[in-house]
């Protein structure tokens, strides 16, 4: 039922931000076509130009939504090929989250039973008939919560770490970054915190690893600068950006903020 749904409800660019998707879509358009992360359709603002170095090192979101656009734009519109993108994610994240419940002994008729509940609802039908990023997100998220749990129960067993396990962990934050920058923030903390308990084990091992992290981040940044030939993180402009903005609504940076608490809880 939702399948059949898919191209016409909800309304193309009506479900979220007026134009969001068909925005998104052509920023993906360009950033494979072209490897700068822009909007051809807004000229003379600055998202038109370039949107900074980390947005425009989310390759993996590029190559999921540009690379089917650029091979069958113009004999399918754009948001119709990004629907159907996020629809082929959205059956994988409900089949690896039954899949990481039963890895983790939940019986099968209860995975069975969370994941049609998960599908039965508003959010999911929503996110999952969008030509948006919001489901590669979800399903970063849960694949990073797979990741960072197993190695949390090494650590707290007192178990060596393996090199592949080493060597992800070295490669997580570019991984995330990689994938979307709103994976980057939702794994910060969770990832800081793995940081602080090796460094409570292994000092040298935790600093090892930190210094392991900022040299692949600065390489994965390093063709996204090549590209749009400057080191601003969210793009030129003098005013705030919209990233900037949306990063600054953070819940953990207002913290002191009471009517945040309470919408965060």
């Amino acid at each position: 039922m939702q399948f059949r749904s898919l191209f016409v409800a909800p309304i193309p660019d009506a479900a979220e931000w007026f134009g969001d998707e068909t925005w998104q879509m052509r920023e993906f358009q360009t950033q494979v076509r072209e490897g700068i992360l822009r909007n051809p359709d807004a000229p003379e603002s600055s998202i038109a130009r370039d949107n900074g170095i980390l947005p425009n090192s989310m390759w993996l979101n590029a190559a999921f939504y540009g690379v089917p656009e650029a091979i069958f734009f113009p004999r399918w519109p754009l948001v119709e090929i990004g629907r159907s993108v996020t629809f082929v994610l959205a059956l994988f994240l409900l089949g690896y989250a039954y899949w990481f419940q039963r890895r983790r002994g939940v019986p099968g008729w209860l995975a069975l039973a969370s994941c049609l509940l998960l599908a039965s609802t508003r959010s999911f039908f929503f996110a999952s008939h969008s030509a948006r990023f919001d489901l590669l997100v979800a399903l970063g998220a849960l694949l990073a919560l797979d990741f960072l749990s197993t190695i949390y129960v090494r650590l707290a067993s007192r178990k060596e770490l393996t090199r592949p396990e080493h060597m992800g962990l070295i490669l997580f934050p570019a991984l995330c970054l990689l994938l979307n920058l709103h994976l980057t923030r939702i794994e910060f903390l969770p990832y800081l915190a793995l940081l602080l308990m090796m460094a409570w084990r292994s000092y040298g091992n935790a600093l090892a690893v930190g210094f392991g992290n900022l040299v692949v981040v600065l390489l994965l940044l390093l063709p996204a600068w090549l590209l749009v030939g400057h080191w601003s993180l969210f793009g030129s402009t003098p005013g705030r950006s919209q990233l900037v903005q949306t990063f600054g609504n953070v819940p953990i940076f207002h913290s002191v903020s009471l009517a945040v608490v309470r919408s965060t809880v």
